[in-house]
């Protein structure tokens, strides 16, 4: 679900939640690197503030997927 994508609650059709990206199970960290992370780690190189914010359950692999210094590594330098 990207953009303007409302996913509702199937125990509450009332509440609704909108995501302007949501990355499937099948998702490489690269891929996420690459589409949530990569212009923030290039501005804070600049010298731009930037945040990075992972919601998801508990172990659904928010702290594995934050840990990318391969690819900001290969990006960067």
């Amino acid at each position: 679900a990207d953009g303007e994508t409302i996913v509702r609650s199937e125990h509450n059709p009332n509440i609704a939640y909108a995501y302007d990206r949501v990355f499937g199970p099948t998702t490489t960290t690269q891929q996420v690197y690459d589409v949530a992370a990569q212009h923030v780690v290039g501005g804070a190189m600049q010298g731009i503030n930037g945040t990075i914010f992972a919601y998801g359950v508990t172990s659904s692999g928010k702290t594995h997927t934050m840990h990318v210094r391969t690819f900001v590594a290969r990006n960067l330098f």
